[in-house]
């Protein structure tokens, strides 16, 4: 899950981010670390703390296709 700005949410978000990672490991499963893009690309939440703006969305999509073209080649 990416980032939200609610700090108690996000410690949720951060705990379960861990819990999938431990199983995607445990059983050799591909995973996508949105969290870290959304927490290392500037000011790309909405007002609401929790939805992205444009931009978020498009930094997503192009970590998705990455991701893709790794697991392809």
């Amino acid at each position: 899950s990416t980032t939200v700005k609610n700090q108690n949410m996000n410690n949720r978000v951060i705990a379960r981010n861990e819990k999938v990672m431990e199983l995607a490991e445990k059983y050799n499963l591909q995973t996508l670390d949105l969290f870290a893009v959304s927490t290392s690309n500037g000011d790309i939440q909405s007002d609401d703390g929790v939805h992205f703006k444009a931009d978020g969305y498009y930094l997503f999509c192009d970590a998705i296709i990455e991701k893709c073209r790794e697991m392809l080649c």
